[in-house]
């Protein structure tokens, strides 16, 4: 799901009654600068050399700063867990 900006993605995520939908439920719900995120979650790409750089370029555009190494790999363990509460999910709705 995407939403239309970084607050109202969050407020999706937090609010009970979106928690039936299986993308919310997921942690799939995204917000513009997500885009190319989204690119990688969607496509089942690895978060590696070349996730770090699209995102490093990604902030730098939008935010005018670059990530650190240690900020690059908290976002990789947020986005690899998303990944893994979607694949239950998907398990689930497949029974």
């Amino acid at each position: 799901m995407i939403a239309a900006s970084a607050s109202a993605a969050a407020a999706l995520r937090a609010a009970p009654a979106w928690q039936t939908v299986p993308a919310v439920a997921a942690g799939h719900v995204y917000a513009p600068p997500d885009l190319p995120l989204l690119a990688y979650a969607a496509r089942r790409k690895p978060f590696d050399d070349e996730f770090r750089a699209d995102v490093s370029r990604v902030f730098a555009a939008f935010y005018h700063v670059t990530p650190a190494d240690a900020q690059l790999e908290q976002l990789i363990a947020v986005l690899g867990a998303a990944r893994l509460r979607s694949d239950v999910v998907l398990a689930q709705e497949e029974r």
